[in-house]
């Protein structure tokens, strides 16, 4: 008898708990809300949607896009920056100079994502994706990504990862050596 009232029990727990897919534009009532059965689980094919703070739901397709136009215009504006520094101060002494602060800002940033990521994850927080760990370790921060990868021991088991890391890292030499080409030999 009691085990049949402690099923009873833990049932009723379950069923107060609903997951919401919308709010209804941060309105109270019922319009707009759909119940699930289930809180990890979404239906075939579909995409779990965030619910963001002010009560708006946001599809991540979006905001991943949002990231990759961020990280894009944050390298274009370096290079931007870099290139007309070496076009003003044509000294190659100071080209290089340049090149290499635009080499140790790249690591250096690329390092306190990595370490973000491994202080979140120690702590269960919002986690910074893969992508975006491989997209700052392919334009030119593969020295931070193995640096940190090594100091805080972050993702080392992952033999997928580091793979990807590696191909990145080989992919960011390249452009390393075509950023420096342009600088000192094509560039006026």
């Amino acid at each position: 008898m009691e085990n049949a009232q402690e099923s009873k029990r833990r049932n009723r727990s379950r069923s107060k708990k609903r997951w919401y897919r919308g709010f209804n534009n941060g309105r109270g009532g019922e319009a707009g809300r759909s119940a699930s059965k289930s809180s990890s689980r979404t239906r075939t094919g579909s995409v779990p949607l965030i619910i963001a703070p002010n009560c708006d739901i946001k599809d991540p397709r979006l905001t991943k896009m949002r990231g990759l136009t961020g990280i894009l215009i944050y390298q274009t504006c370096l290079l931007a920056v870099l290139t007309t520094a070496c076009y003003i101060f044509n000294d190659p002494s100071q080209k290089f100079t340049f090149f290499m602060v635009f080499v140790v800002l790249q690591s250096v940033v690329t390092f306190l994502l990595f370490g973000l990521d491994k202080g979140n994850a120690e702590y269960q927080r919002w986690r910074v994706p893969e992508r975006t760990l491989h997209l700052f370790c392919l334009f030119f921060g593969f020295i931070g990504a193995i640096a940190a990868m090594q100091m805080f021991r972050h993702k080392t088991c992952k033999g997928a990862f580091i793979w990807t890391t590696m191909m990145c890292s080989l992919l960011s030499c390249c452009l390393y050596a075509a950023v420096y080409s342009f600088l000192f030999y094509l560039m006026p």
